[in-house]
């Protein structure tokens, strides 16, 4: 073996050490959130683009219970107002919590509990996991298809 094929098999090496590390100083919460790509992607320096599910079982209970209130049995604007101000209100917390100038909003699904992030760093990306409305973060590519775990 020649020693740049040494170099590099121990910076492969480092960089796996690297991501685990990372993934275990997340801790199991966050770590079960997002793939262990995504921490490694962004432990090598490659932002992530990643589309994230916000917690919404308690938004969508009031909903049902302001709807069953004024006697509508699917949502209506007002209903749909309601939720947009609700998950505004709570992408707004969690992207609070993230460091500044590591993170940018690519999409914001105004009317569901999702939003498209780039996000930069693993503390960003911790931040993120972080925040207990955050349900999870995926990478939108074909990988994630074949595992099972539909786009949203």
């Amino acid at each position: 073996m020649t020693a740049s094929r040494t170099r590099l098999s121990l910076v492969g090496l480092s960089l796996a050490v690297g991501c685990c590390a990372l993934v275990a100083a997340a801790g199991p919460a966050t770590s079960e959130k997002t793939a262990a790509a995504v921490w490694a992607g962004v432990a090598e320096g490659r932002p992530q683009d990643l589309t994230v599910v916000f917690d919404d079982a308690k938004i969508e209970a009031k909903a049902v219970q302001g709807n069953r209130a004024r006697g509508v049995q699917f949502d209506d604007d007002e209903t749909r107002r309601f939720k947009a101000k609700a998950y505004a209100a709570s992408k707004r917390a969690a992207l609070a919590a993230l460091p500044t100038g590591q993170f940018a909003v690519l999409k914001d699904y105004k009317a569901l509990p999702l939003m498209q992030l780039r996000i930069r760093s693993a503390a960003a990306l911790k931040a993120l996991l972080d925040q207990p409305l955050v349900l999870r973060a995926d990478r939108d590519d074909k990988e994630n298809l074949l595992q099972g775990r539909p786009r949203p």
